[in-house]
């Protein structure tokens, strides 16, 4: 397993698919992934112990944020 500083643990599956783990409890997470403006906004979700982050372009953001840049995206269709 390896962990990123701003980003999930992740592992492998048994086909060697890239599965995110949560960093609190190791549990597999949910991922969203919206796209803005040709970067990708992911929303990473544990089930287990409730918790949330967001990254945009690689780079980890706070909610508020995250809601502002899909706001701004609607806003320009």
């Amino acid at each position: 397993m390896s962990k990123s500083e701003s980003g999930p643990k992740t592992t492998r599956s048994a086909a060697g698919d890239i599965i995110d783990l949560c960093q609190q409890c190791e549990n597999q997470l949910t991922t969203i992934r919206i796209p803005v403006d040709g970067n990708d906004l992911m929303m990473h979700s544990c089930d287990k112990c409730d918790k949330r982050w967001w990254k945009l372009a690689g780079e980890q953001i706070d909610l508020a944020d995250a809601l502002i840049e899909v706001k701004d995206r609607i806003s320009k269709n």
